[in-house]
């Protein structure tokens, strides 16, 4: 079987970002199928062989990857991100059929998930749509997108391509459930969750795991944009600092908000606070290896609470305790298994409270990483959800 994957934001080699369509895309071409690519140079590494021209193609590991050199970036404007977002839709639109049996269409932006219909039909071949974030819900619940006409036109753009795909697979529960909202019958949702490579990610030697007198550390891996709202870690950091037990913060990431985050620490210092440029995907198993903590923090928007962030399902593979400042989803499963914390949206008091229990109570965090481990294998190994929606593409071949 030959699947066309269509993903504008694709993380190759040393890239850094949501490495979940290129660990898939080698799993199944492992597998003994053909896969290929089709992406932007939003994620690729400054120096890389695809910025040089405005189309190229490589292999990597097995897999064709198709690049078009269209920049991307949180930093930029709304124009220069929709640009973006139509550039790569126009480029694939515009492709023909190499020999595709089945497209796999990985939204957002949505006009990925409407390139993948229009591909469908005009080439005959089957397609499954792959939900991410849910357009227009997730804009408009952040108060970004407010123009009625634009989001009657979003609405009516996505609602055609529930319909014209042959499954859905959605990124958490939550996201189903927004789907299934407007109107799409549940059993052609499959929840399928971001996951992690639990071999790539390997939890500490727990015999030592807080023995040490070492500062307990906390990490943030990820985006720095409005929707994570990690000035909120900021704001619990400094309700920390009366704390007995020495701990330490560092931050890796870039994004909309790392200028303001900078200006902050420069003038209201923390010092046990670090701000780090991002790492290549595959440094960060090194870097959750020497933590006890993973954060994973969004701005108070209910629709936020669906998210499937990546940073999560490292965090438990690596067996560090999980600590969210929001509940939904994840807070449900870290409560059912004992893995973390969780409080409600807003709530700074309490996502303060969180940390500053477990910097204080090795026992606990030692507990709640081994259960994060366990979860990380028993629900997200990435080697079992793959070949789950592998078996919805070849379904979706045979009907």
């Amino acid at each position: 079987m030959h699947i066309l994957y269509l993903h504008q934001y694709y993380c190759p080699e040393g890239g850094w970002g949501n490495d979940r369509s290129a660990d898939f895309a080698r799993r199944w071409v492992a597998a003994g199928h053909e896969v290929t690519v089709c992406t932007t140079t939003a994620y690729f590494p400054a120096g890389h062989a695809a910025h040089h021209s405005a189309y190229s193609e490589l292999m990597e590991h097995g897999v064709r990857v198709r690049v078009w050199r269209i920049p991307y970036a949180q930093r930029m404007g709304v124009w220069a991100r929709g640009l973006a977002f139509v550039r790569f839709f126009l480029e694939l639109v515009s492709m023909r059929n190499r020999g595709a049996d089945v497209i796999y269409a990985s939204t957002t932006p949505p006009t990925v998930a409407l390139a993948g219909a229009l591909l469908s039909i005009r080439w005959r071949r089957p397609w499954v749509l792959e939900v991410v974030d849910v357009w227009p819900e997730v804009p408009v619940g952040m108060g970004l997108l407010t123009f009625a006409p634009l989001i009657w036109v979003l609405k009516a753009v996505m609602n055609f391509c529930y319909r014209s795909a042959r499954h859905i697979v959605a990124l958490s529960v939550g996201m189903k459930e927004q789907i299934m909202a407007n109107g799409i019958a549940p059993e052609r949702i499959t929840v399928v969750e971001n996951g992690t490579d639990v071999q790539l990610f390997r939890p500490r030697n727990w015999f030592d795991y807080g023995k040490h007198d070492e500062p307990v550390r906390l990490i943030y891996t990820g985006a720095l944009g409005r929707a994570n709202a990690v000035e909120q870690l900021l704001d619990a950091a400094e309700r920390l600092q009366p704390l007995e037990k020495p701990w330490r913060l560092d931050i890796y990431g870039d994004g909309a908000e790392r200028s303001a985050l900078e200006q902050r620490l420069a003038e209201r210092p923390l010092p046990n606070v670090t701000l780090h440029r991002p790492v290549p995907k595959q440094d960060i198993p090194t870097n959750l290896a020497q933590a006890d903590i993973g954060v994973v923090c969004f701005a108070p928007y209910a629709v936020l609470e669906a998210n499937s962030a990546n940073k999560f399902f490292d965090y438990l593979a690596a067996g560090l305790t999980v600590v969210l400042n929001y509940q939904g989803w994840q807070g449900e499963v870290l409560r059912q298994t004992q893995s973390g914390l969780s409080s409600v949206q807003g709530d700074l008091e309490a996502f303060a409270a969180n940390l500053g229990e477990l910097i204080s109570s090795p026992d606990l965090r030692v507990a709640m990483g081994q259960n994060a481990r366990a979860l990380a294998e028993l629900r997200f190994d990435r080697k079992l959800l793959s070949q789950h929606v592998l078996g919805l593409l070849e379904a979706a071949t045979r009907r």
